[in-house]
């Protein structure tokens, strides 16, 4: 029975037709090529009680799922805050259009809840029984008789739909297309056994479900709730095509899409509907400053922990430093950087190596810190996925590049002498100068617990900018130093902390320097140690061959 709103929307649409110029057929073939029209003529049966509103972040989802469609794309994750449209494009919408090109294909469709699955299951199959659609598309597909029921429906072409949640069930079966829409519960995720259980059902039950491998397509779409949510853990693995949607536009986002049309630093993702008023409202009843970062700004940023603030931290120009922005850093710099801040003693090479053998790639983390007195300069980071071969590459360029600009000061390459840190050492000491190892005492917690007092007495800066209330850096800071700074501020809540382990490492062994054990190639003596000119009474450095 056609509805009062689909037979305005059909008025609509003949008003349409007649300024195209083109029959009932015509408009239809025009749909079924086009996902965003398609989206826009079916609305007022999905939603008859709510005005469609045009974004262009709905056109970009549409052209994402136009590839997907077309097996371009065979492994998307769209990221977007809630109440974007999300839900309704991706699994309500778009199975129903690709029945209108390919009613042969086989859905999976699953989220955290099966009552979300189910509604809009519900939702695509309301769409397919209307008169809208019927008068357009019923010489394609029909649904069968015998088997359409919320949670699973067919059609009379072999094409089906399967709704389920996850860990449901219903994922005994096979698919064509997989869609995971909302895998995480917002008030469950936080817990590392229930967020565990989504990433092991997908491993183990959701990526062996395709009835081809070869051509199966898969897209989960979300809004952030964790840095090791789903999204967090399957970009961390890669081969995902990633569409990220913030509600407000930073141009520093870590996954910035590069086809963003905003350029701005707060534009907003969907104005027409979430304005400034609207947002603040959204802001006010999420609350907190995580909550929004996830939500809203798919970055999810862990709450702060219990050391390492971001307010500890001290800045200098990052002009004077590798990451100048308007002139490569040279011996004209170090100058006006020796003028400002004092000339530094030496400079410590720290590194954090996760290396297990030459072609195994782990994160690996290193920094370059100019020292003077208490003080210590970060100069230059590098953070990474590196096998030992290319740690060692990473080293020796790094050691290159500080001792042509210092080349007057010793330069400590310091390893922590525990695992697999000898092994490194010996392999890295053979194109490295320098290179020493020193003894790791404690756990990570204990060994940044005792770093910590260099940071809280301010002795600790970075190439960047403070904000202006001091409580963080600013938005001109370098990227790579803000993912610095972010990932101390979490540790222990965050992914990462092979970057703790570097600036932890480089400030004790900075701070002890007698203590060094050095690794020497057997049957090689044991090099001397002798005062430097600089710290004649406390202080020694090995000879550096």
């Amino acid at each position: 029975m056609t509805t009062y709103v689909e037979a305005l929307s059909e008025v609509d649409a003949a008003i349409e037709r007649r300024e195209r110029g083109e029959a009932l057929a015509e408009e239809a073939a025009r749909l079924s090529g086009d996902f965003r029209a398609f989206i826009r003529a079916g609305w007022p049966v999905v939603e008859p009680t709510t005005v469609y509103t045009p974004g262009w972040h709905v056109d970009a989802i549409a052209e994402k799922l136009e590839a997907c469609g077309t097996g371009e794309v065979r492994r998307l994750v769209i990221n977007i805050p809630p109440r974007y449209m999300k839900s309704l494009a991706v699994s309500v919408f778009w199975p129903v259009w690709i029945w209108t090109r390919k009613p042969s294909m086989r859905f999976l469709t699953a989220s955290y809840g099966d009552d979300l699955a189910t509604r809009d299951a519900v939702k695509s199959r309301r769409l397919i029984q209307s008169g809208w659609f019927a008068a357009r598309f019923s010489d394609i597909f029909q649904l069968t008789g015998d088997q359409n029921q919320k949670t699973r429906y067919e059609n009379d072409r072999t094409g089906y739909r399967i709704a389920t949640s996850v860990g449901g069930t219903a994922t005994g079966e096979g698919g064509d297309v997989v869609i995971i829409d909302d895998p995480h519960k917002a008030d469950e995720v936080m817990s590392d056994a229930l967020r565990g259980k989504v990433l092991n059902w997908h491993d183990s039950v959701i990526s062996s479900r395709f009835n081809d491998p070869a051509t199966g397509v898969e897209v989960i779409i979300m809004q952030r709730l964790h840095e090791q949510d789903l999204t967090g853990y399957l970009l961390e693995r890669g081969g995902w095509d990633h569409l990220c949607l913030p509600a407000e536009y930073e141009p520093k986002h870590p996954f910035v899409w590069p086809e963003d049309r905003r350029k701005k630093q707060g534009q907003l993702l969907w104005p027409e509907r979430f304005g400034p008023k609207e947002m603040k409202r959204l802001k006010a009843d999420m609350g907190s400053e995580y909550t929004i970062a996830g939500q809203l700004q798919q970055r999810p940023a862990p709450r702060e922990g219990a050391m390492l603030k971001r307010a500890d931290w001290r800045y200098y120009d990052p002009e004077l430093s590798f990451y100048a922005a308007r002139r490569t850093f040279d011996a004209d710099q170090v100058r006006e950087l020796a003028s400002r801040v004092g000339p530094f003693e030496y400079c410590v090479h720290s590194w954090d190596t996760s290396v297990k053998d030459r072609a195994h790639s782990d994160f690996v983390s290193g920094g370059v810190w100019g020292c003077r007195g208490a003080h210590r300069y970060l100069l230059r980071l590098w953070h990474g996925r590196a096998g030992l071969n290319a740690t060692t590459e990473a080293m020796l360029e790094m050691s290159m590049w500080a001792t042509a600009l210092w080349p007057d000061i010793p330069q400590f390459i310091v390893i922590e002498n525990s695992a697999n840190g000898p092994d490194a050492a010996a392999t890295i000491r053979e194109k490295v100068q320098g290179v020493v190892l020193a003894n790791a005492k404690g756990s990570k917690e204990v060994r940044a617990e005792s770093a910590e007092p260099a940071l809280v007495g301010h002795n600790c800066f970075l190439p960047g900018y403070a904000n202006d209330d001091g409580s963080n850096y600013g938005a001109r800071t370098p990227a790579s130093v803000q993912a610095f700074v972010e990932e101390l501020a979490v540790f222990n809540l965050g992914a990462h902390d092979d970057q703790v382990d570097m600036w932890s490492s480089m400030v004790i062994w900075s701070r002890n320097r007698g203590g060094v054990t050095m690794s020497v190639p057997t049957g090689q003596a044991r090099p001397p140690r002798f005062h430097t000119e600089a710290h004649r009474d406390t202080s020694y450095r090995p000879t550096l061959r």
